[in-house]
């Protein structure tokens, strides 16, 4: 059976999420303001978005500024999530392939907690180890 080389792959910060959190922002914000001056009025799917907005955008301006220090670790057996803060556990999974670029949502475990979390790796970012990263993502006995 095949093993992948071990490498340590920087992640770099995801520069779309906090754009579409901004977009996100602005957009309830016209929303909220048009109801506001009576422009158009607020109706149920209104609501929705501003509540969606109210929750989501914060997770994602969160979830971008975590991100830009970290390092994904594949050590022969096992993947490793690395930031400043912290070390875990982590099982990748490979949702989209783009060649350049490799969305993977990723389980980290942390003693008897399991949460979940969604990192784009690019090519950019490492060009020297991206091959290494790809034979590891997708190696036969890798998760």
């Amino acid at each position: 059976m095949y093993s992948a080389p071990a490498v340590n792959y920087p992640v770099g910060r995801f520069h779309m999420e906090r754009r579409f959190a901004s977009w996100l922002w602005l957009a309830a914000g016209l929303l909220w303001l048009s109801g506001t001056w009576g422009i158009a009025p607020l109706q149920l799917p209104h609501y929705l978005f501003l509540m969606a907005w109210l929750l989501l955008a914060p997770v994602v301006w969160r979830g971008s500024r975590d991100a830009n220090s970290a390092g994904l670790n594949w050590d022969g057996l096992h993947w490793h999530w690395k930031t400043t803060q912290d070390a875990c556990l982590a099982i990748p999974g490979a949702r989209f392939d783009g060649q350049a670029w490799v969305l993977l949502q990723i389980k980290l475990r942390t003693g008897a907690r399991v949460r979940s979390r969604w990192i784009l790796l690019k090519r950019a970012d490492d060009p020297a180890l991206w091959r290494d990263l790809r034979r590891a993502l997708f190696a036969d006995g890798a998760p």
